[in-house]
């Protein structure tokens, strides 16, 4: 198993974990960063739109949820832009997923999504329609 990092080339899975760790932590520290620019944007809809109108209730992905969502991932090796397969998610899955819930949810809450993120969700719903 490896994977590349900033750091180079990672085989032994600590090292693996801690550089998952680290990321994930990053991205949340982000998107904290970010939720000023999201007030700003809510109030400028909520001006432009100003009649009433149904709201949406989001209720919050849980940790338990990402954590079987993760598991249910099929057992590949392969993997995508970011050089992570399924295995390692798989492997790592207990110290990835309470990041990942905070980062998900924020996501949802914000409508603030990570470029990257963007990218793995929307181009394979491209492809599809090919």
């Amino acid at each position: 198993m490896k994977i590349k990092s900033d750091a180079g080339i990672l085989t032994n899975i600590n090292d693996i974990e801690k550089a998952f760790k680290i990321y994930f932590a990053n991205i949340a520290e982000d998107l904290n960063n970010n939720s000023s620019d999201m007030d700003k944007a809510w109030q400028s809809l909520k001006r432009s739109y100003p009649e009433s109108s149904s709201e949406m209730k989001l209720i919050p992905l849980t940790e338990i949820e990402v954590i079987d969502i993760i598991k249910s991932l099929k057992h590949k090796n392969s993997s995508g832009y970011d050089g992570i397969s399924n295995n390692i998610l798989k492997h790592c899955v207990n110290e990835i997923s309470k990041p990942m819930t905070f980062i998900f949810n924020n996501s949802l809450m914000t409508g603030v999504f990570p470029d990257r993120l963007k990218y793995a969700i929307i181009l394979p719903i491209h492809k599809k329609g090919d």
